[in-house]
């Protein structure tokens, strides 16, 4: 039986703006030492797959969710057999999100976080909430899970 206690790991790293192959490889070798030392849970920064780019660059290089990055990510877990969160910026219905998929040790795309704060954009093209505030709140066999962006 475990002790109760659980190790989250930080991945701290700031992703280079186009970068993505080298963000990707970078992420991996930092969430492949936390777990070697014994991380449960490996969450990166948001959007760090892409930095913070914006604009039509941005739009070019989201991708859906699940997609390349998440799917590549969810081996990752699987193989590592660890919880990982990572930020990617999600193409969603012709819409970029700053977007953070939970991915479970078994290999399963347990659900995707989007960011809390609601941009004067979205509030003025959809009204105030654009989208039910998110909870963050995911069921596991041993308890909840929560992450929030």
């Amino acid at each position: 039986m475990g002790t109760g206690r659980v190790k989250i790991a930080g991945i701290q790293f700031a992703g280079i703006a186009e970068e993505k192959e080298h963000n990707i490889d970078t992420a991996t070798r930092l969430i492949r030492e936390a777990a070697a030392e014994g991380a449960q849970i490996a969450m990166t920064p948001e959007v760090v797959l892409t930095g913070f780019v914006g604009g039509q660059r941005e739009c070019e290089m989201a991708e859906p969710i699940p997609g390349p990055a998440c799917e590549y990510f969810v081996e990752l877990a699987k193989e590592l057999g660890i919880y990982i969160l990572v930020g990617l910026s999600e193409l969603c219905d012709g819409e970029i999100m700053n977007a953070m998929p939970v991915l479970s040790p078994q290999g399963i795309l347990m659900g995707t976080m989007h960011k809390v704060h609601i941009t004067a954009t979205r509030r003025r093209a959809a009204g105030a909430m654009a989208r039910p505030f998110p909870s963050g709140i995911l069921r596991r066999r041993r308890g909840p899970f929560a992450a929030a962006l």
